[in-house]
């Protein structure tokens, strides 16, 4: 009960900050970014790159397939992977109905878009490339994968942050999200990752399992 209390405070905390950037900082963030950096050759590779995380999900679950056979029984390294890949499918499973759901354009990358047709909002239950902005799919796989190791390797979290700031930095400053569509992204992968960890009582066992070591 704790835990979802908190998940609604954050959740409520989360949706106020979206709407607040949405309404006033999501344009002149756009314009400002666009005016500095949009012309810069790695905002525009980094755009159209289509995903990053096909070829992660195919070395971590190569890595884990190795490990098993190799290994027997499973080592906490093993858990950990295999909890990162179902952080990761999940969170891509949830991306397309969210994004269609909620019709989003794009700052810059697509027609119609913010920067290039002055097309800016939601377009509810809107199918097509021009209208998957919210939630940032890049930013929900990082943080789907960075929660779980947040909660299971603690003493890299300084690293887990400074990857998710910089890949969100990256995607606002290239123009290929909004604010508001990073920080939906982020809250998306961190809440599957919290909810895969608390349905398995991963949390629990791993407390247990230090306090005896």
């Amino acid at each position: 009960m704790k835990n979802l209390r908190n998940w609604s405070i954050a959740a409520v905390a989360t949706t106020l900050v979206i709407v607040i950037s949405v309404q006033f900082l999501d344009r002149p963030i756009a314009r400002f970014c666009y005016r500095f950096f949009g012309h810069f050759m790695f905002a525009r590779q980094f755009a159209g790159t289509p995903s990053l995380f096909g070829p992660l999900e195919i070395v971590v679950l190569s890595i884990f397939l190795f490990r098993r056979i190799v290994l027997y029984p499973l080592e906490y390294a093993d858990a950990v992977i295999a909890l990162c890949e179902a952080s990761l499918l999940v969170t891509k499973l949830l991306l397309l109905p969210s994004k269609f759901a909620l019709g989003r354009t794009w700052p810059l990358y697509g027609h119609p878009s913010y920067l290039t047709d002055g097309s800016y909002g939601f377009n509810f239950f809107t199918a097509g490339p021009a209208f998957k902005a919210f939630p940032s799919g890049h930013t929900a796989a990082v943080c789907a994968v960075a929660a779980v190791l947040w909660m299971t390797y603690p003493r890299f979290r300084l690293l887990y942050a400074a990857g998710a700031t910089t890949v969100a930095i990256a995607l606002i400053a290239g123009d290929f999200h909004f604010l508001g569509d990073v920080l939906g992204g982020g809250f998306l992968g961190v809440s599957v990752a919290l909810l895969i960890l608390a349905a398995l009582g991963f949390e629990e066992k791993e407390v247990s399992r230090a306090s005896q070591n």
